[in-house]
């Protein structure tokens, strides 16, 4: 079997490359050139045959093949030594051997393709022969988990060969109906050339008839090409035909294997244990991998150093050579103008100008010796730069094969926990489960977490192969020994390279094959599931989404324990289940404690004879106390510490602070009144300008309710800042007065015995104190008396604005009936009669004009 797999991938490889090169000699099919005038007779063919020819090829058998390329294989030999007729080109001619060399290969794949489907027809027989013959598996039931995802895995691959077989069929009739179009075309354009030369008759030139040969050829070629794609697409279905009775036998194995599976805990154990020795393999690897990378890093960076310092070193021989070139420059124009200016004896003179001689001679060393310098520093430069390259793929390596080790080591974490939740659903048994549910939904979160991973890993190869085949054309043509030597070890660090990620791909693909698997037979399973199995996993979803909304952590703080003397900081996490929790706590300790307290003061109230207006005030202050007790209750059972409010920041506490400074200091204000009780409910108080009775106090403020009716809200701060002033604190009753004039010449006494009198009939008026008549004042106008009487002002008596309208009333009428009058506000106007008065008429003014001030 092993030697089978390997032929028939070997054919299908061969199958690959036929088809990549035979699709780039069809396009330029047409452009080839035609054979000579003398295979005319040979190549012709009717077009009737061409026709039916690009309907149904003809089907040749391999001797036919052979003995067919045996006779192109002579007529390429004959090409080479036949003469062209004049006018024929030199392109022309070349083209015929490449259309020859075509329809030689043409016969070669169509000789491949019967050869590879006789093979896979014998091939097809023993394996149809073996899946009659097999019984079962040797192994007795039940079967290993292990085995069974053995056979799926040959499942997928089977089925992964019958998606590349029917890709490679229709790719084989895409280009079979284009090799037919392209042999309909030349056809016609053979029997337009050949009605051309029937037309010329007798007069048809050679290259004429050397031209009809040629389209003849092309016509040779088209059909020789399309007979070896009809024979690849023969080839093709009959390995498509035998992977898919493989397909069936696979699914067969696999579905006896799934109807008897055994996944007990010594193939658990052994599973983890296998997983145990590569985490151990990795480790070592990966420290392995550690100290490569720090080797190369230390020699990356010595190698850059050096690569600095070579640099430097040709930018200082550079400068000096071009100072040294300066002054040789300047040396040689300074002899030439002494040549010129030089006077006959110093022309004979054989020491003339010996020093400036010196002078050019030391300069032209100089510079030679700077030249040399600068050549063996760039070479040494290249070679440093080579060094500094080579050090850098040593730790580009080095990293890689970290990075993927520790890669390997998160992969094989995820395994282990694949492997536990699926012993875990197996043990559950089959159908719907909470275990299986589970496992296919960690699953598919993990192959969600694992598609970005895969996806870079093999973006990452693809670009290493592409870095491969540049190095290899590199090594194919290097410049000299030194570049082929630096390129060959470049390739051999890129191949290492390559194989590393190919073995990461390779591990991340077959975890990815697992989880998808479950995650497929879980979407089967619900698709075949009975309406009590759907009821069931519904109830069990919302169950499940319940919990993972119950147990989400919004946000987590520290909190510090002590323990045996020892403070351990440790982090709690706040979860909506906790909150929840804590917000049903104090909201069913609020509803008993309020109705405990209503019970408890109604009965206070019945017993105690307590003011109702007092007791609702009482139940208030105890429920809010209560409240905040329960709060911190809450948060003490349920294990959220003070800290949790610390998330709000600075910021938001100092704004929090500053919102809550008013509440606070009306909360507070609001204990002392309760503590002091400066007024209580029915007071009549006045404060800020506001005078009324008080019908509440709350926590943060108190009720006024105006004479008027409106009731006004105090905070309670405002009675500790601003004076109060309370009409009713130790007493109801309070001294009013009304104020009266009489005119001046009445009698006084009178006067004063009239308003007692008024005062005394009254009943609101009270007796103790006795009502009083002060003469108050001589007044501008009128004798000023004032009347003052005690008036209770509590809530059943009458209200003191009535009482003292009527005394008003009773004053006046009995005023009245005395004669005495109440006078009206006088005043004197004395005018000066010491001058003339002086009177004018003035005229109106318009309306436009600024009037001015006119003494009249």
């Amino acid at each position: 079997m092993i030697s089978r797999k390997y032929f028939n991938s070997l054919l299908r490889t061969g199958f690959a490359l036929f088809f990549l090169v035979s699709g780039m000699l069809v396009t330029i099919s047409p452009a080839l050139g035609q054979s000579p005038l003398s295979m005319a007779g040979k190549l012709s063919a009717s077009p009737n045959a061409a026709a039916s020819a690009a309907d149904a090829p003809d089907r040749l058998t391999p001797d036919d093949l052979r003995l067919r390329q045996k006779e192109i294989a002579n007529e390429i030999s004959a090409y080479e030594t036949s003469k062209v007729p004049d006018g024929i080109t030199t392109g022309e001619r070349t083209r015929q051997l490449r259309v020859l060399t075509f329809i030689a290969f043409n016969y070669q794949n169509h000789l491949n393709a019967l050869t590879r489907q006789i093979e896979i027809r014998r091939l097809s027989a023993e394996a149809d022969r073996e899946r009659t013959e097999w019984a079962g598996f040797t192994e007795p039931p039940p079967y290993s988990i292990r085995m069974v995802d053995g056979l799926n895995s040959e499942l997928q691959r089977r089925m992964l060969d019958k998606q590349t077989a029917d890709a490679q069929i229709k790719i084989i009739e895409g280009r079979i109906q284009a090799a037919r179009n392209a042999l309909k075309k030349t056809s016609e354009a053979m029997r337009l050339a050949q009605e051309k030369v029937e037309r010329s008759g007798q007069n048809v030139s050679e290259a004429e008839r050397w031209r009809l040969a040629q389209v003849k050829l092309d016509e040779r070629s088209a059909i020789t090409y399309l007979s070896a794609l009809v024979a690849a697409r023969e080839a093709a279905q009959s390995d498509q035909e035998e992977v898919e009775k493989s397909v069936r036998f696979a699914a067969k194995k696999l579905k006896l294997a799934e109807a008897q599976v055994a996944f007990n805990a010594d193939d658990l154990a052994s599973l983890l244990a296998r997983i145990e020795e590569k985490q151990t393999q990795t480790l070592a690897s990966l420290a392995s991998a550690n100290s490569d990378l720090d080797a190369a890093t230390k020699q990356a960076d010595e190698s850059a150093k050096r690569l600095d310092s070579a640099r430097s070193g040709i930018t200082t021989t550079q400068s000096s050579l071009t100072q040294a070139r300066a002054s040789l420059q300047a040396a040689e124009a300074e002899a030439e103008l002494a040549k010129k200016s030089a006077g006959l004896l110093d022309k004979i003179n054989p020491f003339s100008g010996t020093s400036i001689r010196n002078q050019i001679k030391k300069l032209q060393q100089q510079v030679g010796v700077l030249e040399t310098r600068l050549k063996l520093a760039r070479e040494d430069l290249t070679r440093l730069d080579r060094e500094s390259a080579l050090a850098s793929a040593r730790q580009r390596n080095a990293t890689i094969v970290s990075d993927l080790a520790n890669n390997r080591l998160a992969l094989l974490e995820v395994e282990r926990a694949f492997w536990e939740m699926r012993y875990a659903a197996h043990q559950a048994g089959p159908g719907v489960s909470d275990k299986r549910r589970l496992l296919a939904e960690r699953s598919q979160e993990m192959l969600t977490v694992l598609a970005p991973r895969a996806r870079q890993l093999r973006s990452d190869l693809d670009a290493n192969v592409s870095q491969i085949l540049s190095e290899q054309e590199s090594v194919a043509n290097p410049s000299d020994a030194r570049d082929a030597l630096f390129h060959g070890q470049i390739l051999a660090m890129l191949t290492a390279r390559e194989h590393a990620y190919r073995q990461s791909v390779s591990e991340i693909g077959d975890l990815q094959q697992m989880l998808q698997r479950v995650v497929a037979e879980d979407a089967s399973r619900k698709a075949n599931m009975s309406p009590t199995e759907r009821l069931s996993h519904w109830w069990e979803v919302i169950r499940d989404g319940a919990q993972t909304a119950w147990r989400f952590e919004i946000f987590t703080v520290e909190d510090t324990i002590e323990v045996d003397g020892r403070k351990i900081t440790g982090s709690r996490g706040i979860t909506v289940g906790k909150i929840l929790q804590s917000i049903l706590l104090v909201v069913i300790g609020y509803f008993v404690i309020n109705l405990l307290t209503k019970l408890l003061i109604g009965l206070a109230a019945r017993r105690l004879k307590i003011d109702p207006m007092e007791a609702n005030i009482a139940h208030k202050w105890i429920m809010t106390a209560a409240t905040v007790i329960l709060a911190l209750m809450a948060m003490e059972l349920l294990k959220i510490p003070l800290a949790a409010f610390a998330f709000l920041g600075g910021a938001i506490a100092i704004g929090a602070g500053f919102g809550m400074q008013t509440l606070l200091k009306n909360l507070i204000s609001g204990l002392m009144l309760l503590l002091e009780r400066p007024f209580k409910i029915r007071d009549v108080v006045e404060v800020g300008g506001i005078r009324g009775e008080i019908t509440d106090i709350n926590i943060r403020s108190c009720t006024i309710r105006s004479v008027t009716g409106i009731e006004t809200l105090v905070p309670n701060s405002t009675f500790l800042e601003q004076n109060v002033t309370n009409w009713t604190l130790s007493s109801q009753l309070v001294r009013y007065t009304v104020k009266v004039g009489v005119a001046y010449g009445v009698d006084v006494d009178e006067v004063a015995r009239l308003l007692r009198e008024v005062a005394e009939k009254h009943s609101g008026v009270q007796r103790d104190p006795i009502p009083e008549v002060i003469f108050e004042d001589f007044g501008d106008n009128a004798l000023v008396f004032s009347l003052n009487v005690w008036l209770n002002i509590g809530q059943n008596h009458v209200p003191s604005r009535v009482v003292l309208s009527e005394l008003r009333f009773m004053i006046s009428h009995c005023f009245a009936e005395r004669g005495i009058g109440i006078p009206y506000p006088q005043h004197d106007v004395h005018l000066d009669t010491s001058a003339p008065l002086s009177v004018r008429v003035v005229q109106d003014q318009p309306a436009d004009s600024t009037p001015h001030p006119t003494a009249v």
